[in-house]
């Protein structure tokens, strides 16, 4: 998660679930979802899967040749 408090005292946090770091010359990124009451489990990886894979190719298409 990542949150902050302001000078003012006003806060705002939220949980990531997808993410993309910058580091050292490295990329990272990964992806998570939230499990409620009626969650399907396979279909919530399936989600996380699918949310990784939209980074992936917005990464490759960005990276240069």
């Amino acid at each position: 998660s990542m949150a902050y408090i302001g000078f003012d005292g006003n806060m705002d946090s939220n949980i990531l679930i997808r993410t993309l770091t910058y580091s050292r010359q490295q990329l990272r990124f990964w992806s998570g979802g939230g499990i409620v009451a009626d969650s399907v489990l396979s279909q919530e990886y399936q989600e996380t899967q699918d949310k990784a894979l939209a980074i992936q190719r917005l990464i490759e298409q960005l990276r240069p040749l």
